[in-house]
């Protein structure tokens, strides 16, 4: 995935920037690129994106998720982009915003369900009405 940040000349944002990407569950590696060191490209397994966008949008300050692409078994990568984005960056197309993948999300709330057994529920219970009292009494109370 690529993220592009606040465009920033101090180089402690970027190494801090670096940091938090190297952080979170799953990543394997962090590079700097783009003119001016802006891009932050993340290659990891299962890395939350989102999660990762909030972290350096609260610690290094803005962050947009740019270029996303997932690894699909037997066929290579997969890139999801936008290129509408792309004109709004002073036209550098070749990173665009992502856009969302029904297929790619119905596979990670798959991976994130718990498999349960579905049992049908009860039968509601019978009533049963007794009536135990007497005929000889008048008053017709059975506590007296």
């Amino acid at each position: 995935m690529v993220i592009r940040m606040q465009a920033s000349s101090d180089k402690g944002q970027h190494s801090k920037a670096m940091k938090i990407a190297a952080a979170i569950e799953g990543v394997e590696s962090v590079t700097l690129a783009g003119e001016g060191r802006n891009l932050l490209r993340v290659v990891g397994e299962g890395v939350d994106s989102n999660h990762l966008t909030s972290r350096l949008r609260r610690k290094v300050g803005h962050a947009d998720i740019v270029e996303l692409r997932t690894l699909q078994p037997g066929r290579g990568y997969a890139s999801t982009t936008n290129a509408a984005a792309g004109a709004a960056y002073g036209g550098y197309s070749s990173y665009t915003a992502a856009s969302y993948s029904p297929v790619a999300a119905d596979q990670y709330h798959r991976q994130q369900q718990l498999s349960y057994e579905y049992y049908p529920p009860a039968p509601y219970a019978t009533t049963v009405v007794h009536h135990e009292y007497t005929a000889g009494d008048p008053t017709g109370c059975s506590i007296m």
